[in-house]
């Protein structure tokens, strides 16, 4: 289903002139009452400070070079029993004007 999704996502920004980095869905209420769900694509911006329930889109190289990558700090840091390695996590620092940011590895 991901494939899918990922596919269906590349297709559709390749007719746009902005990159398509993902999308979240945004709950709007209509006038009678309602609630309509709008996909909405995200920005660098939004990919950087994500919101729990985005869908970042990632190319196959970008996942080889992930988990390449990880491999290499998780046995770089194997003997460090205080190291540890993070994928895909929102890190909010609790410093008020540093927004929450998603891990580094995340090159779009």
């Amino acid at each position: 289903m991901s494939t899918a999704l990922t596919d269906q996502a590349q297709s559709a920004s390749s007719t746009e002139s902005a990159p398509c980095y993902g999308w979240r869905f945004i709950r709007c209420e209509l006038p009678d009452g309602t609630i309509k769900w709008e996909q909405a694509p995200l920005t660098y911006e939004d990919v950087l400070h994500p919101e729990e329930g985005d869908q970042v889109i990632h190319s196959s190289l970008h996942q080889r070079r992930w988990h390449y990558l990880r491999d290499v700090f998780e046995r770089r840091l194997a003997d460090d029993p205080t190291a540890v390695v993070l994928d895909d996590v929102r890190i909010e620092w609790d410093i008020p004007d540093l927004k929450p940011r998603r891990t580094p590895l995340r090159d779009c």
